[in-house]
């Protein structure tokens, strides 16, 4: 039965990695900015792509299978400073980091262990998810949207961010 199983991945040319399904960072990301927003100008502003595209050396990452068949809700957000980072993110009605690509830690591919993190590298992804979305919101003001746009409830509110942690329940 095993080698029929082999056979038929063989032929059929499956692009079957151990754990290629398994997204084992998921953490949620809650923010009162609307999230289509976030991708729209990932997507098609000039600025925002060329502080966060993907540069040519990491375009390897871009083989993930998520990405390849999911690419109009998975979107990779690249950071310069050091350590250089790729983050793997997710809007399917609720926005979540899938995946972290940090090249000191591992330089083949995604981490998807949590263990793999520390106390200072969440802190760290938080403020650069913060950063990032900080970067939207002023390039959408300086595009003159409106607050109902840039922001997902209750507009008066300011903008805040929270990058979930392991075993940390929702309020």
């Amino acid at each position: 039965m095993n080698k029929l199983f082999i056979i038929i991945l063989f032929l059929f040319g499956c692009d079957y990695r151990v754990g290629n399904r398994i997204k084992l960072i998921n953490l949620g990301i809650r923010s009162n900015i609307e999230t289509s927003l976030v991708f729209q100008y990932l997507d098609s502003a000039e600025e925002i792509k060329e502080k966060y595209g993907l540069p040519k050396k990491y375009q390897f990452l871009k083989d993930d299978s998520d990405i390849k068949y999911y690419s109009d809700q998975i979107k990779l957000v690249y950071f310069s400073e050091t350590p250089q980072e790729v983050y793997k993110i997710e809007l399917n009605g609720y926005t979540m980091l899938l995946d972290v690509f940090n090249s000191t830690i591992d330089s083949s591919w995604f981490l998807m262990k949590r263990e793999k993190l520390n106390d200072a590298d969440y802190d760290r992804i938080e403020r650069r998810i913060d950063s990032f979305y900080r970067d939207i919101i002023r390039l959408a003001k300086k595009n003159e949207v409106d607050d109902t746009n840039i922001f997902s409830w209750n507009a008066a509110k300011p903008y805040h961010l929270h990058l979930m942690r392991p075993n940390e329940k929702i309020k």
